[in-house]
């Protein structure tokens, strides 16, 4: 099981690595890694500033490495563009009876989707959130992916876990996106 886990862990990543934009999200991830990225075989003089928001974010409120989607009605659906996004929607963004979602099965973001004041989601939110969840997974080509969605609560870091790596337990919905053809 331990050694399933790994590899899961390590599938994710790949995908993550594939996944990034540029150098400055690439260095971000060896830096939380703990690795010194190299260009042609030396290291590069600077590897990007940790910390600073996304182009278009107010700075300080959403953390580097996550996206936000503002949905009708004032909800907000926070997507992870790699682990150390993932682990700060865990750690920093989400709560108690905020909704998670992640891609059954496959690397991809946490997606966690907060409404206004805590009150219950409507379906439209939901199914707007698992889409995000689909479409920024390794499933994105395909016409269909499966969705988990749980309460946040129902999350846990694993003891010496990973960045952006969670136990699932309790009660949990999946959900079938359709995507279109790419």
């Amino acid at each position: 099981a331990a050694a399933r886990g790994e590899l899961a862990y390590l599938d994710d990543l790949a995908y993550q690595v594939e996944e990034a934009r540029d150098a400055d999200e690439r260095a971000a991830l060896a830096a939380l890694l703990g690795l010194e990225p190299r260009t042609h075989g030396r290291r590069p003089a600077a590897a990007g500033k940790p910390g600073k928001a996304a182009a278009g974010e107010k700075s300080g409120r959403v953390p580097p490495g996550v996206e936000t989607h503002h949905l009708p009605g004032g909800a907000v659906v926070y997507v992870g563009k790699n682990a150390a996004g993932n682990e700060q929607i865990y750690r920093r963004l989400s709560r108690g009876d905020d909704l998670w979602f992640h891609a059954r099965n496959l690397p991809g973001a946490h997606v966690l989707l907060k409404t206004p004041g805590g009150r219950p989601a409507t379906e439209a939110e939901i199914e707007a959130a698992a889409r995000q969840a689909a479409r920024n997974s390794k499933g994105k080509n395909d016409s269909r992916v499966e969705v988990l969605c749980l309460p946040r609560k129902y999350l846990k870091k694993p003891k010496g876990g990973k960045p952006g790596q969670v136990l699932i337990s309790g009660p949990q919905r999946t959900f079938t996106v359709r995507l279109p053809p790419t």
